[in-house]
């Protein structure tokens, strides 16, 4: 089963972006994502094509896949050895060392996204109220992540609440509205996006974690010459994607800028993920 798997998903590379022996690869790992990599190729590639026109690479330079299972995004690098690896925040710390990556831009900027527990019950207005009542959370499952980075210490999520974890974040924001559960662990996605759903009972926030990166995008592994001066046209193109032509394309893919990541910034989350 596995096997076949593995095939479908080179397969499914294959037929979405033809392979080119001097494309440079670039995957988007984004764990527990929407959508899916078929749904996703449409505007990846009108991304990578934007890229290449604002970093004067000629058209084809580039070839992507999106994938949301890390066991996927990992298959795919040793196959494909991607030159830039596009990752969630948890991912990236997950795997810093082990895919090698070097920080290069964030999608947005390094404080742009957070987690936020809400509830409806209004005697839950604080972590310690909270403590003992169920909890349901979609993503992420990293019980590292989730204590040292999310909640910053203050709390064990897995001693101190009831974790229910649901398979849709939109499953656990209604369960709530419908006492179904006590509160739920939203992401900044989610949270924006909350006002937009006619729930039966209005949420608020119990608790947000301190505003940290989301997407980031790094290289991957050891570069040769002529891939580190590819990663320089890309750094100098970053800024320049959102502007003008790029309006429309950020817009529709919910982005509002790229900027130069804070390597120390990323570091020092790593060491606190890490128990360091």
């Amino acid at each position: 089963m596995r096997t076949t798997l593995r095939l479908l998903y080179i397969c499914a590379g294959i037929m979405l972006f033809p392979v080119d022996a001097m494309a440079q690869a670039m995957l988007i790992c984004h764990v527990g994502g929407p959508g899916t990599s078929a749904q996703a190729a449409p505007k990846l590639d009108m991304f990578l094509r934007h890229l290449e026109k604002t970093a004067g690479f000629e058209d084809g330079f580039f070839e992507g896949l999106y994938l949301k299972n890390e066991a996927d995004c990992g298959r795919y690098l040793e196959e494909k050895k991607p030159l830039i690896v596009v990752a969630d925040l948890p991912t990236l710390l997950r795997n810093y060392s082990k895919w090698q990556l070097e920080p290069v831009a964030h999608v947005g900027d390094d404080a742009s996204h957070r987690y936020h527990l809400l509830a409806a019950d209004p005697a839950l207005t604080s972590l310690k109220a909270a403590g003992g009542r169920t909890v349901a959370w979609f993503a992420p499952t990293d019980k590292a992540f989730l204590a040292r980075i999310v909640f910053g210490g203050k709390v064990e999520p897995e001693e101190h609440f009831q974790m229910r974890p649901v398979r849709r974040v939109l499953k656990g924001v209604r369960g709530v509205a419908r006492g179904k559960f006590d509160a739920v662990l939203v992401d900044q996605a989610a949270f924006a996006h909350l006002g937009d759903l006619e729930l039966p009972t209005p949420l608020k926030e119990v608790f947000r974690s301190e505003p940290l990166p989301g997407l980031t995008l790094a290289t991957h592994g050891a570069l040769s010459g002529d891939q580190k001066k590819i990663v320089a046209k890309i750094k100098q193109a970053l800024p320049k994607l959102c502007d003008g032509p790029g309006q429309g394309l950020c817009s529709s893919l919910e982005v509002s800028s790229f900027t130069k990541a804070k390597k120390k910034r990323l570091e020092k989350l790593l060491r606190r993920y890490e128990g360091k």
